[in-house]
Formats: C-alpha cells, structure tokens, sequence
C-alpha cells in the first residue's frame, strides 16, 4: 500500500525526545488550539521536527478554478528547527503525496519523493517569522492554499516563477540574458524553428579561488557558444588542452555542451515537481516539451564531441509570460548529462554581474554611460570611482602615478593585498574583477598633468567627462588653462576644513562657468552661509600660520599619514558626490553646477546643490591681457541699476577676487551706490557712506579671499571709453591702490553692454 500522506511514514515524536522548550511551547499551543484537529508531531531528522495538522481552506463555492486538486482540508506539515526555532523560519510543506506539484507556481520542489514547500513570503522569511507567532504562519499557509484554490498565486502583472532546484549539481556560470538573446536571435534567424547550438564551457578544479564557484560541489563557466562550422575546430582544441592538463596538478579542463530550445510558438505553462534525473526521462522530458534533446545527443555523439563524458546541457523553455525579475520569457533549465550510467544533475545557474544589472539594481537603467576620464584615484577619487563602477558606469579610463602605501589603507577603496601597486591599476583590476573582465574600465599610471601637457592628450577628445579628485592646485590651474576641453564636462571633487565641507563642481557647457568661476561663486556664498565663512577664515588663518598638511585652503589631499581625517568622513562626502554626479549624466544638464555637504563637530549633516550661473568674458579694453569674468546675475543687476537710473549716471562697488598670475578679475558681487553719491546726466560721485564696513564684512567672512575689485559707473548714452573725468578718477584710485598692491578696475555700463578698463603695476592712466 502506497501512503497517502508523507507524515505516515515519520516516527512520532517520544517525550524523551531532545527539544527546546519553545518547540514544545509551539506544539502544546496548536493542540489547545485546534482540539478537535489531529494535531501530531514527528521526527523528521536530526535538525528539524514535523508537526502535522489539517488545515480548512476557503475556496471557491464551485471549486477550485481550472478543477485544481485543492481540497477543503488540506493536510499540512510544518518543519521546525530542532535547535533555532523560532529564529530559524518554519518550512510549511504540503503532507500529501500526491499534492498537484506541476500545476502551481510558488513551490520549493526537492523532488516527487519529498514535500513541496510553500513560498509564502517574498523576502527573508527568518526576519518575517521572528515577528510573529506559529499562528500566524499557519493562518499565512490558509491563505496561500486560498489563493492556490483561486488561481491567485500570481498577481496581475506579476513574472512566471521559474524551477525552483534546491538541491543541485554544482553551479553553472553564465550570464542568462545573454544565452536568452541568443536563443531569441537564432528563432529570428530560422523562421522560429527548434534547435540547439554547441557551447564551450571551462571544469574549474575543486580548488579554485574563483568566489562564484568556490563554494560549488561542482562548477562550470560558459566561454562562449560555437557556430556549427567551427565545432570541430573547437573540439580537437579542447582535447588537445586536457590531453596537457597534469592529472596530479589542479587546474581547469575543457567541454563541449549544447543549448537547446524549443520553437517560437510552443509556449510552455506547466509546473515542474522535478526535473529529469536520468536519461530516458530526459528524453521523455524533451519530447513532451518540444525539445529535440534526442537528435542534439546523436549528433554530440556522432561528431565524437565527447573529452570528458560528460555534457552541459541548457535547455531554453518558452514561458507565458516574462520571469520573474527578468525582461525575457525564455526560462533557461541547467543539467548536466554523465553518459557513464545515464544519470542527470540539475546545475544552478550564476550569472556573473554584468553593467546593465548593475544599472538595474542602481535606479539607472537603461542610461548610456559616458567615457569617463578619472584622475586622481587617492581615498576620495577611489570611493567615487568605485561608487560609479558599482552602479554600472564602467566606461572609465582612471589616471594616478602613485602607489599604494600602508598607510593609505586607512582611507581608501583598496585594501591590503594591493599594497605597492599603482593606485590606478590596482583599482582597474578590482573594477574588472567585480564583471569578470567583461568592464572596459582602462588605466594609465601617469599624472594628470601629463595628460593635459603631455603625449596622451588624445584621451581628452575621447572622453565626455572629466572627474578631478586629486586636491591638486597645480591641476586645478592646468585644468583651467587647458584650451582642449571644449567638447568635455569637467568635475571637480574636493574636501576642506578638515574633512568636514565636500564640495563637486561641474563646469557648464563650453566651459562656462569655469571652475575658476564656480570658486570664486562658492567664496561669495560665505557672505551668508556660516559654515563656508568658517572654512575661509580658517584656512587663510592657517595660510598665514604655514600649518601645511593640517590645514590646506581649498581642497584637501591625504598624500600624509599626519592627516587627521576618518574613513566614514570621506565615504559619506563621497557617496553624496556618486549620487549628485549620475543624475548630472541622467539630466543631461549644460548648467553649472556645486554641490557642498557638510559634517559638523556636533553631528549636523547639511546639504546644498545648486546651479551657478554663468559668466560675461570680457577683455579690459586698455590691456587685452586682463580677463574680466562677471557673473551673470552681477551683468543683469548692474544693467537694471542703469535703465532705472537713467538719464543720471550712476554706479557702485565690485566685489570678487584676483589672479594677478593669470590676469583675471572675478566680479562675483555689486555693491549698490551709497547713499551718499551724487548722480547727474554728466556725472557720478560715488559716497562712502556704507561702504567700508560693506567691504570689511566681505572681508571678515570670506577670509579675504573676496573683495573689491572695482568700481562701476554708467554712461546712459553709451560709449564704453574712458572720460577724461573718469581717467582723472582713475588716476586718484590709483595712487590709494598701488601701495596696496592692488590694481585699478573701472567698468563702464551701458545700457546694454559692459566695458572693462584695468590698470595694473605702474600703468600709466
């Protein structure tokens, strides 16, 4: 006699039996709840209990839909962990034998012979079942027989649920979309007719250091699948790789499999209890399904395409609807055939991280990812770089000279076993190492410099962006000479005042604003905002002071391990960084941008991203040597102050910074005209009531490293040259300025343009 119930055959469960007290809790509390119900226990083996019990299952008032076996008492095991529970999730498992496996999605199948377990919840179900008691597992197992008796199981909307294989083979690595495309690109080809292909895997040895199959009884990795009219060149070169393969020696042997799929239009909705485990039932398998398994393998024999006995076998089924989680409805079943006795073993497939499941998994699939051109790949430039990798922006080329020191260890992406090696390269190999060689991250163990001034300058037409993390000055100032930039977006990524202010700047298109801009803007901001008034005043306090590493003004390095800075300080600048820069790429934005984060001593985490506006160039009209860089929101506020005050001149203060190295004044900010300025048709007098403490507020937040830089008057009826009244004005500035060092600036506006005059040293007004 054939039992009915899985439970008969268990041994039931002896008082003398070793379990915790919670299991015992846990059978004590079903029997009083459910008194009238044979509620029993049993040993089921040396690491669970059964607990058997019938559970009432509402369905429908004409029967289960499609006459599905489910009956209006279910019998129900629930397995319990002899030595976990409740912290070890209860298995909830159908009792019967002949349960209808094939008919249902959401099974946990381990074969015809053993139970079918109820996927009742997707996620952690340890995490699920630690918050409730065993009655709500119970009442959680009605529902899913409810559904079952509904055809609920799958939600409107919701993927086909492939073979779930819990006990398998080994591993079988490949990437699945990709065998999917195939299958889909051969239908295409052969008007949707059935076929198989030949594929070329690698045995890795038992004792691999690959992480994706060290943990495998068994793994294969799929190297490529083979036309048909190269099978026998690939074959006499797999034998002739194992024939030097030292038996005494690990290493990785080579073999032949097929990838069989069945015709466009034969669409598969059947449920499998299990898959084949020998090869008539394969056979059989094949020929229910549509698959031509029989004529593959008489083929694979005929050819002699057999080094090891044994094939790798995928068989592609097509499914209703897509797979869960997958953009395909092709479900690829994993088997290995060992023709000495005929038996089968499921394989579980691996597919190796790829850049689009990376995007996927980021929230930016689907974004066509730049070339990147990454220099500096130091703590910060590592984190970001490896930040971008991770969410599948791998189209890099990553530029450092320096090596890997101990010390460095502290911060950076990298760890121990890189030591000594070129940060770029190191990074590179890791990057690579994440998607299996298949990213197209490249590296050059040069300096940035060398790139901007040197023989690889062709990688600045080959990149869209260019990333600068390498608290360099001297790069910054290369950066900004650079005239070959015009078709690449430029970011700049630093950390100040110790690691508490992060700061990205992304220069708008054709380099407007310039980074010189967005620093002389940032500057500006520390008129209002406390915390960047802090940094400037701190870092010229310890410019003066000479305090080197422990105080650098803008931007900050860790080359030195006498830099006090955490790791979690930069990965926090760094991630915010990571997020802002892909969705610049995502918006696809010709604005510049800042953003600044910033951690405090007492824990506050503030944040700021913002547009800068872009900039008038204009060359000093008396010195084309002078570049004069004024904000647009300063043009725009200098020629309102003008139409409102016409017929009268009128005019004001500038405010901003100098490079007398490269020849640039910055107007960031205008003062308005004093109070007591005198303004006709014919003149302007500008006052001072107003304007020294105006100045020395700007001074004293910013740390001196804005300032005036100028005056402002306007002609109403236009001409930009210089009166002879304004160049006897000009002549009184200067004789204040020079011994300051400063130089003479005066713009004329008109009412639609602006003109710069600057004499600088002993030029002569």
């Amino acid at each position: 006699m054939v039992d009915s119930l899985h439970s008969e055959s268990l041994d039931p469960l002896r008082p003398s039996d070793s379990t915790i007290p919670a299991i015992k809790e846990a059978i004590s509390q079903l029997k009083q709840a459910y008194p009238q119900k044979p509620v029993q226990a049993h040993r089921w083996n040396k690491h669970y209990i059964a607990i058997s019990l019938p559970v009432r299952v509402n369905r429908p008032s004409r029967g289960p839909v499609g006459n599905i076996d489910i009956r209006a008492e279910e019998p129900v095991l629930l397995l319990l962990h002899r030595q976990h529970y409740p912290y070890r999730a209860t298995l909830a498992c159908s009792d019967r034998l002949d349960f209808p496996h094939d008919r249902l999605p959401h099974l946990g199948l381990m074969g015809s012979a053993l139970p079918a377990i109820f996927c009742l919840h997707r996620g952690n179900f340890d995490d699920w079942m630690a918050e409730r008691t065993i009655f709500h597992l119970v009442k959680r197992v009605r529902d899913w027989l409810c559904d079952a008796a509904c055809n609920r199981l799958i939600p409107p909307g919701d993927g086909w649920e492939p073979i779930r294989i819990e006990s398998s083979g080994g591993v079988s690595i490949y990437s699945a979309s990709e065998l999917q495309q195939y299958v889909q690109e051969r239908l295409k080809s052969t008007n949707g007719k059935e076929g198989f292909s030949l594929l070329r895997y690698k045995l890795s040895p038992h004792t691999t250091d690959d992480p994706l199959a060290s943990n495998a009884r068994d793994a294969i990795e799929l190297i490529e699948t083979v036309a048909r009219k190269h099978a026998n060149r690939v074959a006499k070169q797999i034998r002739e790789l194992n024939q030097q393969c030292d038996p005494q020696q690990p290493g990785d042997l080579h073999l032949l499999g097929m990838l069989i799929w069945t015709a466009e239009g034969n669409i598969c909705d059947t449920y499998f209890a299990e898959v084949p485990t020998t090869l008539p039932q394969l056979l059989k398998w094949g020929g229910d399904l549509g698959l031509p398994i029989k004529r593959a393998l008489e083929r694979y024999q005929h050819k002699g395409y057999l080094p090891l006995r044994v094939i790798p076998v995928v068989l592609a089924i097509k499914r209703p609807s897509n797979l869960i989680g997958d953009t395909s409805n092709i479900e690829l079943v994993n088997l290995v055939i060992c023709l000495d006795g005929g038996v089968i073993f499921p394989m579980r497939n691996i597919s190796p991280l790829t850049t689009e499941k990376a995007q996927l998994i980021s929230g930016i699939e689907g974004l066509d990812c730049p070339n990147i051109l990454a220099v500096g790949c130091g703590a910060l430039g590592s984190k970001v770089a490896m930040h971008l990798a991770r969410a599948g922006l791998t189209n890099m080329t990553l530029v450092d000279h320096d090596a890997l020191l101990p010390h460095n260890l502290v911060r950076h992406s990298l760890l121990a076993g890189r030591v000594s090696d070129n940060k770029a390269d190191a990074l590179r190999e890791e990057i690579n190492h994440i998607y299996r060689g298949q990213a197209e991250v490249r590296a050059v163990p040069s300096s940035g410099i060398d790139i901007l001034r040197g023989k690889r300058k062709y990688l600045l037409d080959q990149n869209a962006w260019l990333i600068d993390t390498t608290a360099s000055i001297a790069f910054e100032q290369a950066l900004i000479a650079c005239q070959q930039l015009d078709n690449i977006r430029v970011m700049r990524a630093e950390l100040a005042h110790r690691g508490q202010i992060g700061m990205m700047s992304i220069e708008g298109s054709n380099r407007n604003p310039r980074l010189d801009d967005i620093k002389a803007y940032l500057s500006t901001l520390a008129c209002e905002q406390d915390y960047l008034s802090d940094w400037l005043k701190a870092g010229r306090a310890a410019e003066k002071r000479d305090l080197q590493f422990e105080e650098v003004p803008i931007g900050m390095g860790c080359h030195t391990d006498t830099m006090v800075l955490a790791d979690d300080e930069i990965s926090f600048h760094a991630a915010l960084m990571s997020i802002d820069f892909k969705r610049q790429i995502m918006q696809a934005s010709g604005e510049g941008y800042l953003q600044l984060s910033f951690f405090s001593d007492e824990g506050d985490l503030p944040r700021q991203q913002m547009s800068v506006p872009t900039v008038e160039v204009l060359r000093a009209e008396n010195n084309e040597q002078w570049e004069i860089r004024v904000t647009e929101p300063v043009k725009r506020e200098i020629l309102r102050s003008v139409a409102e005050s016409a017929p009268n001149e009128t005019g004001g203060i500038l405010i901003g910074d100098v490079n007398p190295i490269h020849k640039v004044v910055y107007v960031t900010k205008v003062l308005p005209p004093p109070p007591d300025s005198r303004s006709t048709p014919y003149m302007f007098v500008r006052g001072i009531k107003d304007i020294p403490d105006a100045v020395r507020r700007i001074q004293s937040r910013t740390g001196g490293w804005i300032d005036y830089v100028g005056e402002w008057h306007s002609h109403p009826g236009g001409g930009g040259q210089m009166s002879q009244q304004d160049k006897i004005a000009a002549r009184q500035l200067q004789a204040v300025l020079k011994p300051a060092d400063k130089l003479v600036h005066i713009m004329i506006a008109t009412p639609t343009n602006l003109h710069a005059h600057v004499y600088a040293g002993d030029t002569t007004i």
